[in-house]
């Protein structure tokens, strides 16, 4: 059995209870031996299992809001109606504030570390604005591990190394920073997509228009000859690649948790929350894990550190020395 299968047991064994779960993103587990999948297709290829197994799916709704009891969540609040629930699972990237703030909680905290610090009144969410574009392959040059298979992730900080373009040009004011992952799904060709640190925005935005449609949140026109810097300095296949940026709009924003690492855990009696702080797809393994604890067994030792009481029991992670909110 695959593991998008078991994501389909979940729904299944809740249906047989007769439980009404709503889930507002579902977090799947679909994968390749080399660790990459194409994020269009692989949430495509749930859905076709999910139509299979005879779930039920529903796009188009807006969620406006909950109806809570006693702490619990009785009913999602729709455009078109309202959905009675016994259980809900949130999964909703940057519109995660949003949720939190209509179950109720408070939009700051006390954060308390290991060492006794305690940092008070800190944001519970903090929004970021993403610097993100794509790269066309040049002729005859991959992006393939010494296996040939797909290359995973690949994030790179140099702390005293600058950033010059190849005719010359400094950025004396921005840090040496760079990720990038084959995408000749979302390039429309062989090329890669990729990024560098983000800039804060704080504790509220504008979500909506989200990504390219919004003004606010294209990156800057700096980047493109930034990151093709970074390009070529650290692969000699990519020297020249500035040509071959793919020149479009390129935006979006992230909210992240007060110590930069995702939150996957109860946040009501009923309520199932996973907030990936803008890591994004590559945390799509944890649809598995919740889906073993949603279904009645033990919280899986995997998720166990990424408890929300961590903030407010005094293990809050602490920062490192990178620059990035990845890190």
């Amino acid at each position: 059995m695959d593991r998008a299968d078991r994501i389909l047991d979940f729904l299944l064994a809740v249906q047989a209870r007769g439980e009404r779960t709503v889930l507002l993103t579902i977090a799947a587990v679909i994968g390749t031996s080399s660790r990459a999948a194409g994020t269009h297709m692989a949430v495509w290829g749930l859905d076709q299992k999910c139509q299979q197994y005879g779930v039920r799916r529903c796009y188009g709704p807006e969620v406006i809001g909950y109806e809570m009891q006693n702490g619990r969540v009785t009913a999602v609040k729709t455009d078109q109606g309202d959905v009675k629930c016994d259980v809900v699972v949130i999964g909703a990237g940057a519109w995660t504030p949003k949720h939190w703030e209509w179950l109720g909680k408070g939009a700051k905290l006390d954060l308390k570390y290991k060492d006794g610090r305690v940092a008070k009144d800190h944001d519970m969410w903090t929004y970021w604005r993403l610097l993100e574009g794509e790269v066309y392959l040049p002729e005859g040059v991959d992006f393939r591990t010494a296996q040939d298979r797909d290359s995973p992730v690949l994030h790179v900080e140099l702390m005293n190394t600058p950033v010059v373009t190849e005719d010359g040009r400094e950025f004396p004011d921005k840090h040496f920073y760079m990720y990038a992952r084959y995408a000749a799904e979302r390039v429309g060709a062989p090329g890669i997509q990729g990024g560098t640190i983000p800039i804060k925005i704080g504790g509220k935005a504008d979500v909506e228009p989200y990504g390219h449609l919004n003004d606010q949140y294209q990156a800057d026109d700096w980047f493109a000859d930034y990151y093709c810097a970074t390009l070529a300095y650290l692969f000699g296949r990519f020297k020249g690649s500035r040509k071959l940026f793919k020149e479009r709009r390129n935006g979006g924003i992230g909210a992240f948790t007060p110590d930069n690492v995702p939150v996957f855990d109860w946040v009501a009696p009923n309520a199932w929350m996973i907030a990936d702080s803008n890591h994004g797809f590559k945390m799509i393994g944890v649809g598995e894990l919740s889906a073993r604890h949603l279904t009645g067994g033990a919280l899986p030792d995997e998720l166990k550190p990424f408890s929300i009481k961590r903030y407010t029991d005094g293990w809050t992670y602490g920062g490192g020395n990178s620059n990035c909110p990845w890190v």
